[in-house]
């Protein structure tokens, strides 16, 4: 392979993996229709308030069915995120949700549990946020990354790796949703914390769907 190929390979593969990392566009599940997820990390970089985070959010475009920005401290990366949406998806048009709308079911189902004052408080907004995820529903991925990228420019930097696994993160996930080590030690013996953490958001995911059995 020439010089010349071998630098434009470089270039098109790095560019491909700096988005994969910055933001995560994936397909919903629904039998008829097509739906899509945009997940990220963002850092807070304008001081953005509740008020002004939530301003975000109203502007919805055609084909956009939800925004909504969400405390990051807890999230157990993206796959925590799309179960949560897919499944708040799926209230919405099996018509079982527990709220009013499709933004705050996301939450909900972030959160593994019912009560929505519980869900905004560990989950919602506060001030002086340094980070924050963001999770848009939509019926295209390209509105869906031009959605994600204009309320990225207005907030501040996405993070290179979205919820990246560290020891406190672990263990604030691990005491909220009460995941004990014999749960954690059934899938991964492993010490890593990329071993545990990819074990630590499979018992978080099992924890999200089980939202909808209580349904």
């Amino acid at each position: 392979m020439k010089s010349g190929l071998i630098l434009q390979w470089l270039i098109t593969l790095l560019n491909g993996y700096n988005r994969e990392l910055l933001i995560v566009i994936e397909r919903l599940y629904h039998p008829t229709e097509q739906y899509f997820v945009g997940i990220t990390e963002i850092r807070n970089n304008h001081n953005l308030t509740t008020a002004d985070l939530l301003g975000l959010t109203q502007d919805n475009k055609d084909g956009i069915l939800a925004v909504q920005f969400l405390s990051s401290q807890l999230i157990a990366g993206t796959s925590h995120l799309m179960s949560a949406a897919q499944n708040a998806l799926n209230a919405y048009h099996g018509e079982y949700m527990i709220s009013r709308s499709l933004n705050v079911e996301i939450i909900l189902y972030a959160s593994a549990q019912r009560q929505i004052s519980v869900a905004f408080e560990k989950f919602g907004l506060a001030d002086n946020l340094e980070r924050v995820a963001l999770v848009i529903i939509g019926t295209d991925p390209q509105l869906v990354e031009t959605n994600l990228n204009s309320i990225i420019e207005r907030v501040g930097t996405p993070l290179s790796t979205p919820f990246a696994p560290s020891d406190e993160r672990i263990l604030h996930i691990l005491e909220y949703f009460d995941i004990g080590s014999p749960e954690l030690s059934a899938l991964t013996s492993k010490k890593d914390i990329q071993s545990r953490y990819q074990a630590l958001t499979r018992c978080v995911c099992s924890r999200v769907s089980l939202v909808a059995v209580d349904s």
